[in-house]
């Protein structure tokens, strides 16, 4: 409980590194700083990653949250994505840079956020200076409004909302949506000024990452975020029709990180891509062979650096991926 084992980073967090080399670029010589929001929070690993990546002179932030989760009562920690953390030790010279940054995270289960809010408060000031944290008690759908959560121990990374089926104690949650949050923050200046953009949008929110995007449309049609990734899960239509709509009517493309399969590959006789594109792949065999997997979206025109680096990434190796995916299942 409470204890953090850094290991090598997974496909689809390392790729952060050459986002940062590209936002540097973009920023400097400016007062604007990069903006990352994460919806559905949870325990705060994804957030403490992004803090230790633009900030090398906070690198231990995700050892203190392990250790403020344990002082806080959290009886586990790290799950499967907070264990990368060996930055340090990857040959792209970003990790030896700093970025000041703001980060907002969303997390509608009360006792997660509230603790993540103490862990961010109680920063010194120079780190909330350099990479602000904002943490908001509230969930995030296609609209504004009140819902049910399913009240939960500190530290369950699977805060959901309640349905008729749930037979636990509830807690009534806001609901914003993303679209409806800026605009009461910024007012038209969400979809219209130059000095907004969401450099990063990243949600995981147990099935319900449709109805976030549904509650984001003017933000994406007026071009504000840059990347989006989200968690899919296979059997779902909804991530198919958000994967569609996001190239189709808001100029991204989406890739996959395939590690998993690269990981069954351990004889050596094949190499599989580091990413994979939706608009090529066996997109199915790829879902039937991961289950649930990260879609990220990179914007094909404000985005063109990163969008030529997952290209790059999704041409190495060979192209046969059926084939591939047949030996693999």
């Amino acid at each position: 409980p409470g204890t953090f084992e850094p290991t090598p980073c997974p496909r689809d967090v390392e790729w952060f590194l050459e986002w940062k080399n590209i936002v540097r670029e973009q920023y400097e010589g400016t007062s604007r700083k990069p903006l990352l929001i994460d919806v559905g929070a949870n325990k705060g690993f994804t957030i403490g990653f992004w803090q230790s990546l633009l900030d090398v002179r906070n690198v231990d932030v995700m050892k203190q949250l392990a250790q403020r989760a344990t002082l806080d009562g959290i009886t586990y920690f790290c799950g499967n994505c907070c264990d990368c953390m060996e930055l340090l030790d990857l040959p792209q010279g970003a990790s030896n840079v700093s970025i000041n940054a703001r980060i907002i995270g969303f997390e509608g289960l009360p006792l997660n956020a509230k603790a993540l809010q103490k862990f961010f408060r109680g920063q010194s000031p120079d780190v909330r200076e350099r990479v602000h944290v904002d943490i908001e008690i509230m969930a995030v759908s296609s609209a504004p409004g009140k819902t049910k959560f399913l009240s939960q121990n500190m530290g369950n990374e699977n805060g959901r909302i309640a349905t008729d089926k749930d037979n636990g104690k509830v807690v009534e949650v806001l609901v914003t949506s993303l679209d409806t949050y800026f605009k009461n923050h910024l007012g038209n200046a969400a979809t219209t000024s130059d000095d907004f953009y969401i450099d990063v949008l990243v949600t995981d929110t147990e099935g319900y990452d449709y109805q976030v995007f549904r509650g984001a449309k003017d933000l994406l049609a007026a071009r504000k975020v840059g990347v989006y990734a989200f968690e899919m899960v296979s059997t779902e239509e909804e991530n198919v029709r958000m994967l569609t709509e996001l190239q189709d009517d808001f100029g991204f493309e989406c890739f996959f990180p395939l590690q998993r399969i690269n990981t069954a590959l351990n004889d050596g006789s094949l190499f599989v891509p580091s990413m994979i594109s939706f608009n090529k792949a066996s997109t199915a065999k790829v879902f039937s062979m991961q289950g649930w997997m990260n879609a990220i979206c990179i914007h094909r025109t404000t985005q063109t650096k990163l969008h030529r680096h997952f290209l790059r990434l999704s041409e190495q190796g060979t192209d046969n991926i059926p084939g591939i995916l047949t030996k693999c299942l």
